[in-house]
């Protein structure tokens, strides 16, 4: 839906070049679209958390989870012609964590232990997919954007680690100092 023609009313002209009829009324609730309009969005994950008690009644635990994104859109240009046929960004997305972790069996000393990992990749293109009439719509000689079709796509990878712990000693029934910071009762 087009509502405003921008100060000069350019973007009415230019339609008008190329036999378009953008809707200019925000009243006659209508859309013009020569390619359709959609998005697809696939997504999912799964988890899991393992708890082994071992023999000295400390507890070992794994958690590991995997997640997944797909964006994909079609935009129209909100022309009845073939001026941009398809425009937008899409994105896929992966995801991996695990984390283990140790626990000691509750005691003077209690502590945990444990390694975090974290995996991510997101994979993006940019496009734009132009018809035909682009050339002359934009006033470009011809053959520079018609029919043309181009992408621009990115990938991000990111691995990271962590490793973590906690130390609580309790000295006392009234005193209990746990790292990095101390506690009385």
């Amino acid at each position: 839906i087009f509502y405003n023609a921008g100060a000069t009313g350019k973007f009415l002209a230019q339609a008008a070049l190329v036999g378009a009829h953008p809707v200019t009324n925000p009243e006659d609730r209508a859309v013009n679209l020569d390619s359709g309009s959609h998005v697809n969005v696939h997504q999912g994950g799964v988890s899991a958390e393992a708890n082994v008690t071992l023999a000295n009644a400390s507890r070992f635990t794994s958690i590991s989870a995997w997640r997944y994104w797909n964006f994909v859109p079609h935009n129209d240009d909100g022309l009845d012609v073939p001026v941009t046929l398809n425009v937008g960004q899409s994105a896929k997305h992966r995801q991996f964590t695990q984390e283990l972790r140790w626990t000691s069996a509750p005691g003077a000393v209690d502590t945990v232990a444990g390694a975090y990992y974290y995996y991510q990749e997101l994979e993006n293109n940019a496009f734009t997919v132009n018809g035909p009439l682009a050339d002359r719509f934009n006033g470009n000689p011809a053959g520079a954007w018609s029919d043309v079709t181009s992408n621009s796509p990115g990938t991000l990878r990111v691995n990271s680690y962590a490793l973590f712990g906690q130390a609580t000693w309790h000295a006392t029934d009234r005193c209990t100092l746990r790292h990095p910071q101390a506690r009385l009762r």
